[in-house]
């Protein structure tokens, strides 16, 4: 009985063995049709990363190439990267950290962004849809990124161009003024429309620019004979002069002139020398009439029917500043939100233009100025001139009705 029992045992545990292994066969055989599906040749997955520690600069790239990435930024893929590799620690630094709800973006995606919202300008809300974000969410963003960036772009860009900025150096690399090389650097003041603020007359009209008839912000520039901004103020409002905003900033104007000890071994046979021995000079234009019995100021001679070596002398020191007009209009070339009338908040004005300036910097290094810009700029002013007359013959009208 024993027997019969161990047999059947053996029997079932043999059948069970052998249904298990023809369903293993089945799940092999279910398994192979379904990867035949799919093609064996092997795919090169290394430019994929869906774990990307910068997701949105990353697709823009690997879907749309180095094109992708250089027409909305300025920049080429290789230039950003060389940008973000200078602004990286301090913004991990400063950026994104404390207490609080943390920005849910990585610092070169917002770089990316930033410098697409610079370059097109335009409204919050344009620019958020760009990049598929809510608007709260970018202008919060961008704002406190902005803020952080400015300053080590300013830095880098700009107040290190400033330190280099020498007299025996531009002298030794033959980057001196043309018609005055007794002139460390050139100022002049860029006027940008805004909106109208709120307020009543009295809060209003200081933004009111007579020249341009205008709503409007003011910012001065100094650029080296090189080509490069070596500094720009803090905006003033529209109808402050520019020789207000000038004096306004005479820290700068008053320490980056003065001759050192080795400088008095180069040869200075320009304007003012006497007075102003231990100065090199400023270039300005016409609006800074009287500046001269304070410093060393070499302007043009405001007036009509002047004399010829007069006329000559104004034609060489505006042939001398036109580098200024160029940095201008290279700005304006490549920042639509320091040249298109500007409609976000004042108090993020100046680190927009701090940033942008000093990227201005970074790109003049790998792309000299050349007069076309000052031709932009050029446009640039003309067309603030043709909305001014708009606007007037729009008053007009409604003065006559």
């Amino acid at each position: 009985m024993s027997g019969r029992t161990g047999r059947r045992s053996h029997t079932t545990e043999e059948d069970h063995r052998q249904q298990m292994l023809r369903m293993l066969d089945d799940r092999d055989i279910v398994r192979r049709a379904e990867l035949d599906r799919f093609s064996s040749v092997r795919r090169n997955d290394d430019d994929v990363d869906v774990d990307s520690p910068c997701p949105i600069f990353d697709t823009w790239y690997m879907e749309g190439g180095a094109d992708a990435v250089s027409r909305p930024t300025n920049f080429t893929p290789c230039e950003l990267n060389v940008l973000w590799s200078i602004v990286r620690l301090h913004v991990t630094r400063y950026w994104n950290v404390g207490r609080g709800r943390r920005s849910q973006f990585a610092g070169k995606d917002v770089l990316f962004m930033t410098l697409a919202a610079f370059k097109h300008g335009g409204t919050w809300d344009m620019n958020a849809h760009v990049f598929l974000i809510k608007t709260p969410t970018f202008i919060k963003t961008i704002t406190s990124f902005c803020r952080v960036l400015a300053q080590r772009v300013y830095d880098e860009w700009v107040r290190g161009k400033a330190v280099e900025t020498n007299m025996r150096w531009l002298v030794t690399s033959g980057n001196t003024f043309s018609h005055y090389p007794c002139a460390l650097n050139a100022t002049d003041v860029t006027f940008q429309q805004a909106n109208r603020p709120t307020g009543n007359m009295t809060e209003v009209m200081p933004y009111y620019s007579a020249k341009h008839k205008l709503y409007g912000l003011k910012v001065e520039v100094s650029v080296n004979p090189k080509g490069f901004a070596i500094n720009c103020s803090q905006h003033e409002r529209g109808n402050t002069p520019d020789i207000s905003i000038f004096r306004n900033n005479m820290e700068f104007h008053s320490s980056m002139r003065v001759k050192s000890e080795t400088d008095n071994q180069i040869p200075d046979e320009g304007p003012l020398r006497e007075e102003f021995s231990r100065e090199w000079a400023v270039l300005t234009d016409k609006g800074y009439q009287g500046l001269e019995a304070h410093l060393r100021c070499i302007h043009p001679t405001k007036g009509s029917n002047l004399p010829p070596e007069v006329q000559r002398r104004n034609e060489n020191i505006s042939s001398d500043r036109d580098l200024v007009e160029n940095f201008f209009g290279r700005l304006c070339s490549l920042w639509r939100i320091v040249a298109d009338k500007y409609r976000w908040s004042e108090d993020l004005y100046d680190d927009i233009f701090q940033v942008c300036v000093g990227l201005t910097n970074f790109h003049i290094e790998s792309n000299p100025l050349r007069d076309t810009n000052g031709e932009a700029y050029a446009q640039r002013e003309n067309r603030l001139r043709a909305i001014r007359d708009l606007v007037q013959r729009f008053h007009n009208s409604e003065n006559v009705q």
